[in-house]
């Protein structure tokens, strides 16, 4: 596979540098112009495709815990280039899920008396 570019031809709109991620779900959006397809990695994980719609391209991520972040987004080129967007850092403020669910329950229960 060729080596990765650098490059201005993919670019992240959200999040914006150092953006706080304060919700239970997000949606990582990237932009290019060129065909092909786009994958995310987050914190040097696995690259995962993205999602095409409305003229970007989305990765719907559910954030767990306090922590902060940094993402990197490619371009797989219909040519054969690979294009590469500098990482994005970003910051986490969310409760991980199962206190999210002790939550929800807590505000189900209260709802009821």
């Amino acid at each position: 596979m060729p080596r990765a570019k650098k490059s201005t031809e993919i670019a992240f709109d959200y999040p914006k540098a150092n953006e706080m991620i304060s919700s239970a779900h997000y949606a990582f959006r990237l932009q290019t112009r060129l065909a092909g397809n786009v994958d995310i990695s987050i914190n040097g994980g696995p690259w995962t495709p993205c999602r095409p719609a409305v003229g970007y391209w989305w990765f719907d991520w559910a954030p767990d815990g306090k922590a902060r972040g940094k993402a990197v987004g490619r371009l797989l080129s219909e040519n054969g280039r690979i294009f590469q967007t500098p990482a994005r850092s970003f910051r986490g403020s969310t409760p991980p899920a199962a206190a999210r669910a002790r939550q929800a329950s807590r505000r189900a229960a209260s709802s009821r008396k």
